[in-house]
């Protein structure tokens, strides 16, 4: 069977959520499929195991828009901004020549290009990464501004037409937990095969980097890390949270104690907090597992958004204990207290940080715990895929 998988990003080298979930994806239907990439954003040489003949990354400039010129036209999303007609073309040629029998689309964003899929006669396997319509009604509640929340609500509209557009149209979907299939299921009353592969990552390839010499060379001192893409509304309130709530119940007690902020697009605001000597906020980093690698505990104190954490599976996989709210570790199958701290108010997280900081036998069996269970979801997630593929091939 060839298959084409098809996403925004650059497929390799992963860097956050998506780019994990995309990368974890080629990994494994390359064992059982022949398969091809096709990627907006990527460029340069094609992602390992992955030949020439089955490799397009065209570099478009296209990206999500930011701006609010979406409500101007009718029915539009931010997600429009990724549309270049030359990736169409691109994408039109590439599918072509490698005469896929189904094309993995990597997330709803992608739906402009539907057309073109459709007008190939190629069967849709949607790779949902979140119920988009779900995280849009989450942040539109939580927004205090009038005129923000108005243009959250026409978002939220807009965004469950593309969504359930897609899902009626895909041959199956695959969900990165029950939840979301629950979610879909109430939301759009679809009958489309739906097929739970959890998030994952493939912990050989954490295993042998911690192997490495240290990028980022070890402290001495407690190291906090949060890595998130903060265009995200809920991750920014997270981080504001470990700065203002957290870090100064730890100080007394751990006044050498540090607090790492990487990932992408970070606010102003956010960016301003890194004057404290104790906060760093590094912005885009070419690779997490350094940060993974000298710090003490991963620290998760999310209240919104959907989806599954990629950041709490790689500190499983990297045996770095966590400490999570229940929506952090929601969708996960993670258990508090067996792979994980759980903890909501800035009461309970110090306590569960200090439980970590100060009892290392504690801290070796939740890392132990986390990375046996990281190794189970990588499991789950091929055999999920291959089960998929096989009902695919034989209908």
């Amino acid at each position: 069977m060839r298959i084409v998988v098809c996403c925004t990003l650059p497929a390799y080298p992963p860097i956050g959520g998506a780019p994990l979930r995309i990368w974890g994806t080629i990994q494994w239907l390359q064992k059982f499929a022949e398969t091809g990439v096709f990627s907006l954003a990527g460029s340069g040489p094609p992602p390992p195991g992955i030949a020439e003949s089955a490799w397009c990354g065209i570099g478009s400039p296209a990206r999500m828009e930011t701006s609010s010129d979406w409500m101007r036209r009718p029915n539009g999303v931010p997600s429009d901004g990724y549309y270049d007609e030359r990736a169409v073309e691109a994408f039109r040629h590439f599918v072509l020549g490698f005469k896929p029998d189904a094309i993995v689309l990597e997330t709803i964003w992608l739906h402009r290009y539907y057309d073109a899929i459709r007008d190939a006669g190629i069967p849709l396997i949607l790779n949902s990464h979140n119920v988009e319509i779900d995280v849009a009604r989450q942040v539109e509640a939580i927004e205090t501004s009038g005129p923000l929340r108005l243009q959250r609500r026409i978002l939220s509209e807009r965004i469950r037409r593309v969504e359930e557009a897609l899902v009626r149209a895909a041959e199956q979907i695959w969900l990165c937990s029950q939840e979301d299939g629950e979610i879909m299921r109430r939301e759009y009353g679809i009958t489309t095969p739906m097929h739970h592969v959890p998030n994952a990552v493939n912990p050989a390839e954490y295993q042998v980097a911690c192997a490495r010499p240290a990028e980022i060379a070890p402290n001495s001192w407690p190291v906090l890390l949060f890595p998130a893409l903060y265009h995200y509304y809920p991750n920014v309130n997270a981080a504001h949270f470990l700065i203002h709530e957290l870090l100064p119940r730890l100080g007394p007690q751990y006044p050498d104690i540090r607090l790492l902020l990487p990932g992408a697009n970070p606010p102003p605001a956010l960016v301003a907090e890194a004057k404290d000597p104790r906060v760093s906020v590094p912005g885009v980093v070419p690779e997490m597992l350094p940060y993974l690698r000298q710090s003490s505990v991963l620290a998760v104190p999310l209240k919104h958004g959907g989806g599954t954490r990629f950041k709490i599976i790689e500190a499983f996989a990297a045996r770095l204990p966590v400490v999570s709210s229940l929506k952090g570790a929601e969708g996960l199958g993670a258990i508090p207290g067996r792979h994980y701290l759980r903890a909501e108010t800035a009461e309970e997280f110090e306590a569960a940080v200090r439980q970590v900081l100060d009892h290392p036998a504690r801290a070796a069996e939740l890392v132990e715990e986390g990375a046996r269970f990281a190794q189970q979801l990588w499991e789950e997630a091929g055999a999920a895929m291959r089960a998929s593929i096989g009902a695919f091939h034989v209908s």
